[in-house]
């Protein structure tokens, strides 16, 4: 059977709360491919201390999948993919760095500094990889990847000379991190995220303004049949969590304003196996 036919798959992005006070950008971005015999998504985050991150993260998410599906094309080895990508995405990143300035370290610190947080899925294996920060889940178990004082690992570091890091620092952004691995076979449900998707975690109790519900568990993103039934539905969702507007407390006679609980920019990629007749049949 081919992935098409397994799997499902939606992604979505809002920009944070933080950003839109201080007129930022949304410096996430998102990018997956589905074909019969690969699927493969990633999310990248933008460092929020430089300007224009976005350009990077918007950039590689494209670059880095790309080139998964090419490589793949030539050496269907999961773990060969990534080491050749990466070398791949490094090398890249200097040739348009080189053209933007003269002094490309600068165009690297204000244009290329990014997470990754991907997974990728053949036709026995399933792995979810990354550098830096960010969320993912699997299977309904998820795990937040926090990095000390906020400064996460980029892939771009490798740029700098290593001596001015830490050693296990380096181990973080030299090569991607296989978080996670499993036969495709008990793969149910799996999701990719940005570190901004650790609010949604933290705030599933917040009664979102003009409706009478909560954000809710992070589970609805795999088990919500509305988020896969149209190409923007869980973008919709993500702005909905996000939004802001009043609360009336007729009890007490006030106004609550309410605020969106998304402080950082939040982007996720969701895929879960699709139902078979006898699933939706009860």
């Amino acid at each position: 059977m081919r992935l098409s036919d397994r799997f499902e798959i939606a992604g979505g992005s809002v920009i944070g709360r933080d950003h839109l006070l201080y007129n930022k950008p949304n410096q996430d971005a998102y990018y997956y491919e589905v074909r019969d015999n690969i699927i493969a998504g990633v999310v990248c985050d933008g460092c929020g201390s430089t300007p224009y991150s976005q350009v990077g993260s918007s950039l590689a998410s494209k670059m880095i999948i790309k080139k998964i599906i090419d490589i793949y094309k030539k050496n269907p080895n999961e773990k060969l993919i990534l080491e050749s990508c990466k070398n791949q995405l490094i090398d890249n990143l200097f040739f348009i760095a080189k053209q933007m300035s003269n002094n490309y370290l600068m165009a690297i610190r204000d244009y290329f500094l990014f997470t990754i947080v991907g997974f990728l899925i053949l036709y026995d294996r399933c792995l979810i990889f990354t550098i830096g920060d960010g969320i993912f889940s699997l299977n309904g178990e998820y795990t937040i990847l926090t990095a000390n004082g906020n400064a996460p690992a980029y892939i771009s570091y490798n740029f700098y000379d290593k001596k001015f890091f830490e050693e296990d620092f380096v181990r973080q952004f030299t090569n991607f991190t296989i978080q996670a691995e499993s036969s495709i076979d008990e793969v149910e449900s799996l999701l990719i995220g940005t570190d901004g998707v650790s609010d949604i975690i933290q705030n599933k109790e917040y009664e979102l303004p003009q409706k009478k519900e909560k954000i809710g568990d992070i589970s609805q993103f795999w088990t919500n049949d509305l988020l896969f039934k149209k190409p923007d539905a869980l973008n919709k969702r993500l702005h909905l969590i996000n939004q802001s507007g009043e609360l009336i407390d007729w009890e007490n006679k006030k106004v609550n304003r309410l605020s969106g609980c998304l402080r950082d920019d939040t982007t996720l990629i969701v895929i879960r196996k699709k139902k078979t007749d006898s699933t939706l049949n009860g």
